[in-house]
């Protein structure tokens, strides 16, 4: 039974796409196409004094490294329009492992990253 409802929502998935880009291939204005998007990076670096609580969890520094990067895809013909976006986010680093070692009195602070 499982397998069955599957299959159908596979096939009405296939149905709804088949429906959004089939007027795009009828006659008509030109197909245009327009790609577009983005890539961003940053980088930190912190540095905690002698007495900071952080220095046990981390050490004397932190480095912290992120990346965003989006693409985006419009198709247009004939009055009908398809859209198309993707986003992906990366973060990596020491202040990761800060989360993770906070005492359980830190409540719902403690491992709001994985």
């Amino acid at each position: 039974m499982a397998g069955l409802l599957m299959t159908l929502i596979s096939a009405l998935r296939k149905f709804v796409i088949l429906v959004m880009v089939l007027p795009l291939t009828a006659g008509g204005d030109e197909l245009r196409t327009e790609w577009g998007g983005h890539t961003k990076l940053a980088a930190t670096w912190q540095s905690f004094p002698d007495d900071s609580i952080l220095r046990d969890a981390v050490g004397s520094s932190a480095f912290d490294g992120q990346g965003d990067l989006r693409l985006n895809l419009e198709l247009r013909k004939s009055g009908w329009s398809f859209d198309a976006n993707y986003q992906l986010a990366v973060l990596a680093g020491d202040s990761l492992d800060i989360v993770n070692q906070l005492p359980p009195a830190a409540g719902p602070l403690q491992r709001t990253l994985p």
